[in-house]
């Protein structure tokens, strides 16, 4: 059977989640703006576009996180 978690978001997020993203240095505010892509707009101005399971990799360790 296919695994269909594997196009889904992580359940803490939707499309319009506001989100913070750890750049490495500091927290960075932002919000999911699209699911098909994935695509995170900071408030930086920084646009990231990711696969949904990176999405759910990047929440597992903690580098994305719902506000």
């Amino acid at each position: 059977s296919r695994d269909t978690n594997a196009d889904s978001l992580p359940s803490a997020l939707s499309v319009g989640s506001r989100i913070k993203y750890n750049d490495g240095e500091k927290w960075v505010d932002g919000v999911l703006r699209s699911e098909d892509p994935v695509v995170l707009a900071l408030d930086d101005n920084t646009k990231i576009e990711i696969s949904h399971s990176l999405l759910r990799n990047a929440v597992d360790v903690g580098i994305v996180r719902s506000q």
